[in-house]
């Protein structure tokens, strides 16, 4: 029980922070069947911090990152949600 109420407070301050890298390492470590309540909030949180990584490491980044840092599973995902966001690969 306590395990859980730690990791919402967590996530809660990470968002309020802006925190996106803490925030995913977060979703990836989820207790229990928390993980399935933040797949609601999930893509809001990547679209916010996709804006971030561009602005910070403009004029290039890799897509590995970009994969990495926004919890991807899967290169390929992350390529169509890219494409999705108008980016230019």
């Amino acid at each position: 029980f306590f395990p859980a109420v730690q990791h919402a407070r967590r996530v809660c301050e990470a968002i309020s922070v802006h925190n996106y890298h803490r925030f995913f390492q977060l979703y990836r470590d989820s207790p229990y069947m928390s993980g399935y309540f933040l797949d609601m909030v999930v893509d809001s949180i990547r679209d916010l911090a996709l804006q971030m990584i561009l602005k910070v490491y403009r004029p290039s980044v890799s897509i590995e990152f970009v994969q990495k840092e926004l919890a991807f599973q899967n290169y390929d995902r992350c390529v169509s949600f890219l494409l999705d966001k108008k980016c230019t690969l």
